[in-house]
């Protein structure tokens, strides 16, 4: 029974239980040689080279070839025939192996650097030459291989036309297609406001509007990323907002109006207690300006003239709930200044209760 994290990075060790009441244990590479969980993944053990060279194309290496080390790693199998495709991730580097028969396992070589002028990013596609070396049916023509690319999707088929007219069945190993990968959720509520500001070249104009409570509408858009049991989502969530206040100070009668319509994008992570209960913490930022309606803080000096609101981006923390198909989340607002200019000074600020009700 191996606990199972669906993890998109290379694991370094796996935890298991012999029965379901017994205690997890651990075990490492060295003493492990495949292990899998049933219609879902496979790992093997291998002892081989892997070129480690930086992904980052911010720093590109100089050398065409491959930087080689010797390592004992776990590689993900992907496709098994007579020809076999494998892979490997961690944080840094991102490779592809195969075996062709009873041959070891080697790793397609694909490698981005920088020319000798250091003008243009060029590319080792060696592993083409391994695929026409290695792993070719017969009277293929050399245009399957002289355009393939180095990416999962392509390998696996070519691996699979390759077990074909061989005449062997391939068997591949891939994530389980997510049903309802993506989510609607109506949403509603309320969100608790207060706003300040201040004309820097006039002393004692500062202006404060008292807290109010408003109501809100959106939409509650999620995508499930295919790793990590379905934990992390991507979420995007138009919503429309409303705050309007009066106060007073030295110069007269002052009046906020705001209204936007806000298109917060972000990341989602989810904690499943049960089938019916998760609870869930997600980070947004507004990564696009929001539509305002021309809202505007009023005031009576020297005459009643409005001073636009601009739009700014923002950040919020949430904290929710989801049971069965609905939910409930607390979310506060990053305070954030809503008059760019250099004559005044403001603070703009905001949290949240919000109800959801899923459609799918």
């Amino acid at each position: 029974m191996i606990k199972n994290y669906d993890q998109k990075n290379s694991p370094k060790g796996i935890e298991y239980k012999t029965d379901e009441n017994s205690e997890y244990q651990k075990a490492d590479i060295t003493s492990i040689k495949e292990f899998g969980i049933i219609n879902d993944s496979k790992f093997i053990r291998a002892e081989t080279n892997i070129d480690r060279s930086s992904n980052d194309l911010a720093k590109p290496s100089e050398n065409s070839s491959p930087v080689w080390s010797y390592e004992q790693l776990f590689l993900k199998v992907l496709i098994e025939g007579k020809a076999s495709l494998f892979s490997y991730d961690d944080k840094a580097t991102s490779r592809f192996f195969y075996s062709a028969g009873d041959s070891t396992v080697k790793q397609l070589i694909y490698k981005e650097y920088l020319s000798e002028d250091r003008k243009y990013l060029l590319t080792n596609n060696g592993f083409r030459q391994q695929l026409w070396t290695d792993i070719r049916c017969e009277n293929a023509a050399i245009n399957t291989v002289e355009n393939i690319r180095y990416s999962e999707s392509a390998l696996k088929k070519y691996f699979i036309s390759y077990n074909e007219c061989n005449g062997i069945a391939s068997k591949e190993y891939k994530l389980k297609e997510k049903k309802n990968a993506f989510h609607l959720k109506m949403t509603s509520g309320f969100t608790l406001t207060s706003a300040s500001f201040s004309i820097t070249t006039i002393p004692y104009s500062d202006t404060y509007f008292e807290k109010d409570i408003n109501y809100r509408q959106g939409l509650d858009m999620e995508y499930t990323l295919p790793f990590n049991k379905n934990k992390w989502r991507i979420v995007f969530e138009p919503s429309y907002q409303h705050y309007s206040s009066q106060a007073e100070n030295t110069l007269g009668d002052a009046e906020i109006i705001a209204q936007s319509i806000e298109f917060p994008l972000g990341i989602r992570y989810y904690f499943f207690l049960n089938d019916n209960l998760n609870i869930y913490l997600n980070v947004l930022s507004s990564v696009t300006a929001g539509i305002n309606f021309n809202s505007a803080i009023t005031i009576d000096y020297p005459y009643s003239v409005p001073i636009y609101l601009e739009n700014q981006s923002y950040l919020s923390l949430g904290i929710g709930a989801n049971y069965k198909r609905l939910s409930s989340e607390i979310r506060i607002y990053a305070n954030r200044n809503i008059i760019g200019h250099d004559s005044y000074e403001s603070d703009y600020r905001v949290s949240a209760f919000i109800i959801g009700y899923r459609i799918f």
